[in-house]
């Protein structure tokens, strides 16, 4: 199912999202249990206001309700605010419909794997460098319960975006193993855990899903950079969104143990 004006419109704002918004919920639900996606047309668009954010944000609960996903086209300027607000997990975002159709055919298992063992390898890879310490996965397991996902101390996360997955990626330490961990990537030792050194950890995330994009986009999953959010606590727990599938990533290193989570929209 699409949404979309008749005609091109110049500036897509407040009025104009709110129209499909009504547009949208006219529609009978029996016959959107008849489909599978919402698509928001807005490729003609070339300016976009941040009050539309909220009325996008309706459209995609109100199709969630009937377990559609919901799907914006448009320039990368209406990415740009999708990313900004935070809504990345309610609407993806696609250049044009033919991207879309495109992406559709590629939740088989190959191409699962190939994206899962691409960014796997990649993370793991990059924190040898960066660490200068052999770092290597010891037990990689689906997650079906969220009670068996360690709790952390200190860690980051950040959202993955790209053409055909869209998710997560978390990094948690315990207390001991961070202060180790940023001592050999800050390259100085640290002792205490400062409001700078928790900073470290998103920089560290950032830095390594960098050095990871560049391995994905090579195999064409054009993956955006997006910038981590900084996690401490004492024994916090963290957890995939509903309905994302979540891989736990056991990993050791000279450095001590810790763990990668990674969760997607795709179905493992």
């Amino acid at each position: 199912m699409t949404l979309k004006f008749d005609s091109p419109i110049p500036v897509f704002g407040v009025a104009e999202a709110k129209l499909l918004h009504e547009q949208a919920s006219r529609i009978d639900g029996s016959d959107l249990k008849k489909i599978k996606s919402c698509v928001i047309d807005l490729e003609n668009v070339k300016s976009f206001h941040p009050g539309c954010v909220p009325w996008l944000c309706r459209i995609s609960t109100f199709m969630d309700q009937f377990e559609l996903k919901t799907v914006a086209l448009g320039e990368a300027k209406l990415n740009d605010l999708i990313i900004k607000n935070g809504i990345s997990r309610m609407i993806s975002f696609y250049s044009n419909l033919d991207k879309f159709h495109s992406s559709q055919g590629v939740y088989d298992k190959e191409n699962i794997k190939l994206f899962l063992n691409t960014l796997i390898d990649s993370v793991l890879m990059a924190m040898n460098v960066l660490l200068e310490a052999e770092v290597k996965s010891t037990k990689t397991q689906l997650v079906t319960d969220v009670n068996t996902i360690p709790k952390i101390q200190a860690g980051a996360m950040a959202g993955i975006i790209s053409t055909h997955f869209n998710g997560n990626i978390v990094i948690g330490f315990s207390n001991e193993v961070f202060l180790k961990v940023m001592s050999s990537f800050l390259q100085m030792e640290v002792f205490e855990i400062s409001s700078d050194i928790k900073d470290g950890a998103a920089e560290l995330l950032n830095v390594i899903i960098g050095q990871t994009k560049i391995k994905l986009n090579e195999k064409g999953f054009e993956m955006r950079q997006v910038i981590p959010n900084v996690i401490t606590g004492q024994d916090v727990v963290v957890s995939p969104m509903a309905k994302q599938s979540a891989l736990l990533i056991s990993c050791d290193s000279s450095l001590g143990e810790f763990f990668i989570l990674l969760s997607t929209n795709a179905k493992m």
